[in-house]
């Protein structure tokens, strides 16, 4: 009999960081996780970006909650001896002169704190990049390498017994009369006081959690080859642009309702292709 503190089931981002957490912590994890390639945490770009949207707008506690995620990826870098985060600004692109105008008149009353650097209303020269009515500078942004970081967390878990490779089976779970301990057993073998699901949009096929009114969508990203953009920055218009080191980005990303498409499709591909294209003079393939 396995005998632990909390079982966790998804090894995303959530779930990896809130293992190892609990586990730094002292607390005793088990995490189950089937390892699909396609999960939404294996394929993000990891962008970190406190003003987003078509609104602009800051995100939720982003001056409490960045220099934390910051510090704790370092604090991992240095535990795994590999680089996971890189600080780096963003250029939001201005796509028209009435938006321009509208994020200045927005600014008079300071609705970002010190997110914003700059705020330009002409072309800031960038190599390969269209920006005729400018745009802001974004600071304190950055993007994560997501998918080097759960292999990291994943090696380690699988070395240690708390990382098993294995589809959790709902079905399987039983909870004990309350106030008994331990509160759940799984598959007669695994006891647990708590369980916490960090399944992503597999909450629809959850018995505890399916009743919740979750719609999940779809994304798909396109990674290219651009040699006349620069590495130094995320570029922000209609997509994102982040670089991935040897003249390679990831652009992203569509947003696709129910039903689902297997793979990347023509059509995700075409879009993406399209609005890196109003991006970027430079070619890509």
């Amino acid at each position: 009999m396995t005998d632990c503190d909390f079982l966790v089931v998804g090894h995303g981002l959530a779930g990896a960081t809130l293992a190892d957490e609990l586990h730094r912590r002292g607390h005793r994890v088990l995490v189950y996780d089937a390892g699909r390639p396609d999960s939404a945490s294996r394929v993000a770009a990891g962008l970190v970006n406190p003003v987003a949207g078509r609104r602009f707008a800051l995100a939720w506690r982003a001056d409490e909650l960045i220099p934390y995620a910051t510090a704790y990826y370092r604090a991992l870098e240095a535990r795994l001896g590999q680089a996971f985060y890189t600080a780096a600004p963003i250029f939001k692109v201005f796509g028209s002169e009435e938006e321009q105008v509208a994020l200045i008149a927005r600014s008079a009353k300071q609705p970002w704190g010190d997110f914003v650097a700059e705020i330009l209303t002409h072309d800031p020269g960038l190599p390969g990049v269209l920006a005729p009515h400018g745009g802001a500078w974004l600071r304190h942004g950055g993007y994560l390498a997501v998918a080097e970081l759960l292999a990291a967390l994943a090696t380690e878990g699988e070395a240690a017994g708390w990382l098993r490779r294995e589809t959790f089976d709902w079905a399987r779970l039983v909870s004990a009369p309350a106030g008994a301990a331990p509160a759940f057993i799984y598959n007669g073998t695994v006891t647990a006081r708590y369980v916490v699901c960090c399944e992503g949009a597999e909450a629809v096929n959850n018995p505890y959690f399916n009743w919740l009114p979750i719609t999940p969508n779809q994304g798909e990203v396109l990674d290219v080859e651009c040699t006349g953009l620069g590495p130094e920055q995320v570029l922000n218009r209609g997509a994102y642009v982040v670089p991935l080191g040897a003249g390679r980005f990831r652009v992203g990303a569509t947003y696709r309702w129910p039903p689902f498409a297997e793979g990347p499709t023509a059509d995700g591909r075409a879009e993406l292709a399209t609005r890196l294209g109003a991006l970027t003079s430079a070619p890509f393939a």
